[in-house]
């Protein structure tokens, strides 16, 4: 899910950052202080911004019922911030490479929580909707940059871990997003119940700017206009091989948001007839998912060889 909106941003920042031997003498040593700090503020970048995104994907019954719209309809509040993320992720990149990479994130998830803070305050439909999407905007600045800040700052030695403990963060977010809004929902509204997952993001926004040491390997490259970072894109697209995995990516998401989606509304009908915090339990299966990211990211590392030597691959 998020590993092919992360692992292609991080395509576009690949050649951003300093030759290796240089970033490897100034990187973030395993063991150390400030190396538990990063992998546990790239956790909470991880959890923030996939709970914020996929909070609402077990609410989608209740949208249908307060606000009398359809079920395609009422998806529009997953699939629009979905849609902008996937955009922003293209735009915030290259502004990444001019105002840096903590900065960023950091105003990613503040701005991502205080919308849906927002979106819990919304007075009908179509303000939900339009919060929906400048959230998914806003939140695209952490998927686009995080894995480019590892990259950079992380020791080749614990890049590949790192970055699995993040990814495994993402998944952790959108499950216990989708879990408490499920449980939320059993004693309060859906509203209560989306402004407390605001204010925890809020919380995690502020830990990981006092966790995330400072870039020490990252450069500001001034003057650098988006037809300099269209044309990266399109050297990419023209490799036989990155567009047919962009389009397994795009269409492997497409397939898993849908089934969900589905199961929300089939599991509150008739014969089912679960309660929302029911309904929400089916998500737990993403506990396979933050344990599969962490070890997959410890096997290159495991086996002695780097997250970007041929034989770690």
């Amino acid at each position: 899910m998020s590993t092919d909106l992360t692992a292609a941003a991080s395509l576009g920042l690949a050649s951003a950052g300093p030759a290796p031997r240089e970033a490897a003498a100034t990187a973030i040593e395993p063991g150390t202080p400030a190396f538990r700090r990063a992998r546990l503020a790239l956790f909470l970048a991880g959890f923030s911004t996939f709970s914020l995104l996929y909070a609402v994907q077990p609410l989608l019954p209740s949208f249908t019922e307060e606000f009398g719209v359809g079920a395609s309809q009422a998806s529009l509040a997953l699939s629009l911030a979905t849609g902008f993320l996937a955009f922003s992720i293209l735009c915030a990149g290259a502004v990444s490479e001019a105002v840096g990479r903590r900065g960023l994130m950091f105003a990613s998830m503040a701005g991502g929580a205080l919308l849906h803070l927002g979106s819990a305050l919304a007075p009908n439909w179509h303000a939900i909707l339009v919060l929906r999407a400048l959230e998914g905007f806003v939140l695209g600045g952490v998927p686009a940059v995080a894995m480019a800040y590892l990259a950079e700052e992380i020791h080749p030695r614990a890049l590949g871990a790192t970055m699995g403990l993040y990814v495994g963060g993402t998944a952790f977010g959108g499950m216990m997003g989708r879990l408490g809004m499920g449980a939320l929902t059993e004693f309060a509204s859906w509203r209560a119940a989306m402004g407390v997952l605001g204010l925890l993001d809020l919380a995690a926004a502020v830990g990981f700017l006092l966790l995330l040491p400072p870039s020490r390997n990252f450069a500001r490259r001034r003057g650098v206009n988006a037809a300099y970072h269209l044309g990266a894109w399109a050297g990419h697209l023209k490799n036989r091989g990155l567009p047919l995995l962009f389009l397994t990516g795009f269409l492997a998401l497409g397939v898993f948001v849908g089934t969900f989606n589905y199961l929300t509304f089939r599991l509150s009908a008739a014969p089912f007839s679960l309660s929302q915090g029911q309904i929400s339990l089916v998500f737990a299966v993403f506990l396979s998912g933050v344990v599969a990211s962490s070890a997959a990211g410890s096997l290159p590392t495991d086996s002695g060889a780097g997250p970007s030597s041929p034989r770690g691959c």
